[in-house]
């Protein structure tokens, strides 16, 4: 099975497909966790990393993939900007997608490895599953599970993760500068999904999520921002701090007042 996201935009499919059906088959034929991880085209401070090591020769008896497969040495955090520029210099590592294919055995057995709660609590649902039972044991189990990653869960903690060489166009959606590398531009830059206009704005990203009274939205010598207008609320942000609309949403959840935002 593939865990894939669903914000990712792939734009060498066929590219993509080959890596997924190699990597399909590696994961068939073992107890390997296979990783995809990307090939970083620059020192972006936005992903997390991983350290790959040699690249691994084919199981017995198989004919070479067309994907190379390294072993996951380790999960690396979101760098700094040296941090990132060193790891892209060295050849050795890969962006962190998120995207991981594995057999229904193998991720069972790591679960029960390294996150037994999760696991029995996993057992308890495939008892129910297919009954009308399901549906309860799931409101009143779920909400109480342990609230993690897969990376903390299980990947920083196997020693049979394999990464997957991604080496196809791809960008992750995950932020609002990312979704204006998609947009149309404007002469000036500027990515718009929204009535605007402006005078001296170059290279913002406007976007009117607003489902009534979408009025024109007017800038005068914006530059470098992100300007998002909601139903209830408004964000301006310089995109070089895109990466702390995160720690906005958390300063928004953690206030009484503002809260129901989130």
């Amino acid at each position: 099975m593939a865990v894939l996201p669903a914000d990712h935009v792939i734009g060498e499919e066929k590219k993509f497909q080959q890596v997924l059906n190699d990597s399909f088959d590696l994961a068939s034929r073992g107890q390997a966790i296979v990783t995809i991880g990307i090939k970083p085209t620059e020192p972006n401070t936005g992903y997390g990393y991983i350290h790959v090591g040699e690249p691994l020769p084919p199981p017995h008896g198989v004919r070479p993939y067309k994907t190379t497969f390294f072993k996951a040495e380790r999960f690396v955090e979101k760098p700094d900007f040296d941090k990132a520029l060193e790891y892209v210099n060295s050849g050795h590592y890969r962006w962190n997608a998120g995207m991981f294919v594995w057999s229904f055995v193998t991720i069972t057995q790591g679960l029960e490895k390294h996150q037994p709660e999760m696991a029995a609590a996993c057992q308890r649902w495939f008892k129910v599953a297919g009954t009308p039972k399901l549906a309860k044991v799931l409101e009143k189990e779920y909400p109480d599970l342990k609230k993690i990653s897969i990376d903390y869960a299980l990947m920083e903690h196997a020693q049979n993760v394999v990464v997957a060489n991604g080496e196809f166009a791809w960008d992750d959606l995950g932020s609002w500068t990312a979704l204006g590398r998609h947009l149309k531009h404007d002469p000036e830059g500027n990515a718009a999904v929204a009535e605007f206009i402006h005078v001296d704005g170059a290279r913002n990203i406007i976007y009117d999520a607003r489902t009534k009274n979408r009025t024109p939205i007017a800038v005068v010598g914006l530059r470098d921002a992100i300007l998002v207008q909601t139903d209830d609320a408004t964000l301006v942000a310089h995109k070089s701090q895109a990466q702390k609309v995160k720690e906005l949403v958390a300063k928004l959840a953690a206030s009484k007042e503002y809260q129901h935002l989130v």
